[in-house]
């Protein structure tokens, strides 16, 4: 009989695999609570998205033993945290999203440097699309703060396409239309994680509530030519 791998390796198996995985009940009860005490304090502030790494205790908890623990897990040795963004799905902010990879990271200024382009200022930051080597170098977590179901706007993933490196729309469109689509659903304090390049989307809820998602992106390096990451926590 085939010795089944220990769950720890299954884990790092499938997100190398598909791209993405879920991580069942990685905050307990009270951190729970705590958090989402705190982020209510900040809801509606700009319409259900607000950058984490500008407030303290969003750093304290990219710093947290349980974020350190979910890193540890999946095999994410000394990676720091570029970008923390609190979103939250609902009536009052209530949006839907296209298939699409996520190529953009905030850095401190704009240079000239080979393979970084598109670049834009949103919200007095500046990004860039970097290359599409440092993208499959990070790694995205996101920490739910409440139950998100099919009708709440769940994050859906076409499974194994991050190792296709930038996709145009036309690609991606293809994908979407031969790849089985996996809904992300979910429970209060499970972890999503999952690779930037990995084709998502998203729909609009269908239902009254709040979908607060904590967003943390991670990197392992530096970037090259004099760039900086804007964060590095």
């Amino acid at each position: 009989m085939e010795e089944l791998a220990d769950p720890v390796t299954q884990v790092r198996e499938g997100l190398a695999r598909d791209g993405c995985t879920l991580l069942p009940g990685r905050l307990d009860p009270d951190e729970l609570a705590r958090l989402s005490s705190l982020t209510e304090d900040i809801l509606g502030e700009r319409a259900g998205m607000r950058s984490l790494l500008e407030l303290e205790w969003g750093v304290e908890f990219v710093r947290s033993a349980e974020v350190q623990a979910v890193l540890s897990e999946i095999g994410y040795i000394g990676g720091f945290c570029v970008r923390g963004i609190l979103f939250d799905k609902h009536s009052g902010a209530n949006w839907k999203v296209p298939w699409h990879q996520d190529r953009k990271i905030a850095v401190k200024e704009r240079l000239e440097v080979e393979g970084f382009r598109s670049w834009s200022v949103k919200e007095r930051m500046t990004h860039c699309q970097p290359t599409a080597e440092i993208l499959a170098d990070m790694m995205t977590l996101r920490f739910h703060i409440d139950d998100c179901g099919e009708s709440n706007g769940p994050l859906k993933v076409l499974p194994g396409t991050h190792n296709e490196g930038f996709l145009t729309i036309n690609a991606s469109m293809k994908y979407a239309e031969s790849i089985p689509v996996e809904f992300c659903t979910c429970i209060a304090g499970d972890v999503i994680v999952m690779k930037p390049l990995l084709l998502h989307a998203s729909s609009e809820a269908t239902t009254v509530g709040h979908r607060r998602v904590l967003h943390l992106e991670f990197a392992k390096s530096g970037l090259p030519g004099g760039l900086e990451w804007l964060f590095r926590v």
